[in-house]
């Protein structure tokens, strides 16, 4: 399934989630939906901004919204998809997961951001994602609730057309904003190496201070960090697995 995530191949995922051994992972309800270290696809669509998928996998796959990604390393690191939304500041993924039934008050912990997403968003200094979760999940939900309010099954599909609106003028504003600053259509603000200013092409770093990345090349060469000035022989970079599969997705 993580193939067809990182390829957006929302056929593929639909056949997955015909398979008889997933079909019996997701259809027991009497267990909490964790995954471990780098296998929630959910995750990943959530991190890429993938917001069709997202809705395959939760509306037809019925994956959790709230499933935890934990890391077995002693970190400590768990995430929900709607932590890496706000980490990655992808305002319209949340408003999707909002819209999906997303608890943005579960506590999660990834690198230096720890708390809820809110708190995510804080910390990355994504004051628009932030915003979005303080105050507009309940100016989402309001108007269809009081337009729609004879079943649940209106309620949903309202919500999901009113999301897909959402996505839509998020699309429009997003390329609009990447034509001013110079960048490709899929080329996220943050994906260049923050010393030579390329798209890393392999491995990627992570600066513990600041949390830009940067490719393998620039980590051998340089002691400092080109962004914060951080000095790496006393915090030294950490892989970014995340990164990496992000830029695959991208690419």
């Amino acid at each position: 399934m993580w193939d067809a995530v990182k390829n957006n191949d929302i056929d593929l995922i639909r056949d997955i989630l015909k398979l008889k051994p997933v079909k019996k992972f997701l259809g027991n309800k009497s267990r909490e939906q964790i995954y471990y270290d780098e296998e929630a696809p959910l995750h990943l669509a959530a991190f890429s901004g993938q917001n069709d998928l997202i809705r395959v996998l939760v509306l037809e796959g019925g994956l959790d919204v709230d499933s935890y990604n934990v890391y077995s390393d002693g970190s400590g690191f768990k995430v929900t998809p709607l932590h890496f939304a706000a980490y990655k500041n992808k305002v319209s993924t949340i408003k999707c997961l909002l819209l999906l039934g997303a608890d943005p008050n579960l506590p999660g912990k990834w690198g230096k951001a720890f708390g809820t997403p809110r708190d995510f968003a804080r910390h990355k200094k994504c004051f628009e994602a932030a915003a979005v979760l303080e105050t507009s999940l309940k100016e989402l939900v309001q108007e269809v609730d009081e337009v729609t309010n004879e079943n649940q099954l209106q309620i949903a599909e309202a919500k999901v057309r009113m999301q897909m609106k959402l996505l839509e003028d998020a699309q429009c504003e997003l390329l609009a904003l990447k034509a001013t600053m110079g960048l490709n259509e899929g080329q996220d603000e943050n994906c260049l190496c923050v010393q030579c200013k390329e798209i890393p092409r392999k491995k990627i770093f992570s600066c513990i201070e600041c949390d830009r990345i940067f490719c393998n090349s620039c980590r051998l060469k340089t002691s400092t960090c080109g962004n914060c000035n951080a000095d790496f022989e006393r915090s030294s970079p950490k892989r970014n697995i995340w990164a990496e599969k992000y830029l695959k997705v991208i690419k």
